[in-house]
């Protein structure tokens, strides 16, 4: 297997040169680039593909949804040839932006990020160097990225048309503090069929998922 200190020493030049050509590095002249790539070649050298990592970034992975989501990202991207790394924001702007540093460090080749952030959500941090696509209910304030949305009304119709065609009429809505878009398209798909959600029926809190579901049906 051909070095790259069989490879400087052939070419005359440092083996330092000789990673900075095989890396791409543009602080290297024309000349010296063709030597060293000449050189390799002629010394039937092969350079390794460099390992491909897809960042994933998600709020939690103890159940639910995301869980899913994960397992469903790894096998795309295992199909790829590429690995997975994981990195979970807890739900807040701050550790987000951590995760996305965290990403950046490993030098990964691209970020899926579902962040479900509180509050406004935080854009990446400047400089960063691989391309971002959310995967979540987009609210349009990241202007630049491309993002993958869910439909809150789309599911709101569908859920509103296969209860009413039950022969349900009363309607209630439980769910969790990240969810108010989701409340609002329901709310406009029954109000559209004359029909309005009681306040008194409406739960959110912050717990999620079963837990969630559990608490806002004890408080009904």
């Amino acid at each position: 297997m051909v070095t790259l200190k069989e490879i400087a020493a052939a070419a005359g030049v440092n083996v330092s040169t000789v990673s900075r050509v095989l890396s791409g590095h543009p602080a290297i002249s024309p000349e010296t680039r063709a030597l060293v790539k000449e050189t390799a070649r002629r010394l039937g050298y092969r350079q390794k593909a460099a390992p491909k990592t897809i960042g994933v970034i998600v709020p939690e992975i103890s159940g639910g949804i995301y869980t899913a989501l994960v397992h469903e990202l790894e096998a795309c991207i295992r199909r790829e040839g590429a690995t997975m790394l994981v990195a979970v924001s807890g739900y807040s702007g701050r550790r987000l932006g951590e995760c996305f540093e965290t990403m950046q460090r490993q030098a990964v080749k691209g970020i899926l990020c579902a962040s479900a952030c509180t509050g406004r959500q935080p854009p990446p941090p400047p400089g960063l160097r691989a391309p971002v696509v959310f995967l979540e209910e987009g609210d349009g304030n990241l202007p630049g990225f491309d993002c993958v949305e869910v439909t809150p009304r789309a599911g709101a119709e569908l859920a509103a048309e296969h209860l009413l065609a039950l022969g349900h009429t009363r309607f209630g809505y439980i769910g969790d503090a990240f969810s108010s878009r989701r409340l609002e398209a329901q709310a406009a798909a029954l109000g559209d069929r004359g029909i309005a959600i009681p306040p008194a029926l409406i739960k959110t809190g912050p717990e999620q998922f079963e837990a969630g579901g559990y608490a806002a049906m004890q408080a009904l």
